[in-house]
């Protein structure tokens, strides 16, 4: 998670907490975050969805990265009872980021993920690891991979319209910017 500037010295404009059940990461969180491992602020031994309920909030991104291995993503950290609890924490600007690593026959997980987040963050674009290197959309999807998410919190988080032939106000919609 990454929060407004509070401390000097940081190398990056954000003030960044990197968040791990296992309290030995802390010292790969010193080394991404680039700041000493006896500066406060950097490495929080907490679950993820745990941490920001005594938190103050006003974060400007939090990025859920739940890699473990192939079957034992922590589940609690998929369900939008989460994401709500982030899009909370969030500053009015903030946006989350979300990684998931999925494999060819994780149709069924990636879709119902995806409509997860997207039930809570309505605005948000999906880009699987893979396609800067040339490869195509398909292919990137059809092995085993990162998939990751970029949303921003939004006024529309709420909005469930669809467009149907019942209701066809596209044009409208668009008129009213």
């Amino acid at each position: 998670m990454a929060a407004p500037p509070r401390r000097s010295g940081a190398p990056c404009a954000l003030d960044a907490t990197f968040v791990d059940i296992d309290p030995a990461q802390e010292r790969i969180a010193a080394l991404l975050l680039g700041v000493p491992r006896d500066k406060a602020g950097g490495f929080a031994a907490a679950d993820a969805r745990a941490l920001p309920r005594g938190d103050a909030g006003g974060w400007q991104a939090i990025v859920v990265d739940t890699l473990s291995n192939r079957r034992t993503i922590p589940q609690h950290l998929l369900m939008a009872e989460f994401y709500r609890l982030a899009r909370s924490e969030l500053s009015d600007s903030g946006s989350p980021g979300v990684n998931h690593l999925t494999w060819p026959e994780d149709a069924l997980f990636r879709t119902r993920a995806e409509r997860t987040l997207r039930s809570v963050f309505s605005d948000c674009s999906a880009w699987p690891v893979g396609i800067e290197q040339g490869r195509g959309w398909h292919e990137a999807l059809s092995g085993s991979g990162n998939l990751l998410f970029h949303c921003r919190k939004s006024g529309l988080d709420d909005d469930r319209a669809i467009y149907s032939d019942g209701l066809p106000r596209a044009d409208l919609d668009r008129s009213l910017r």
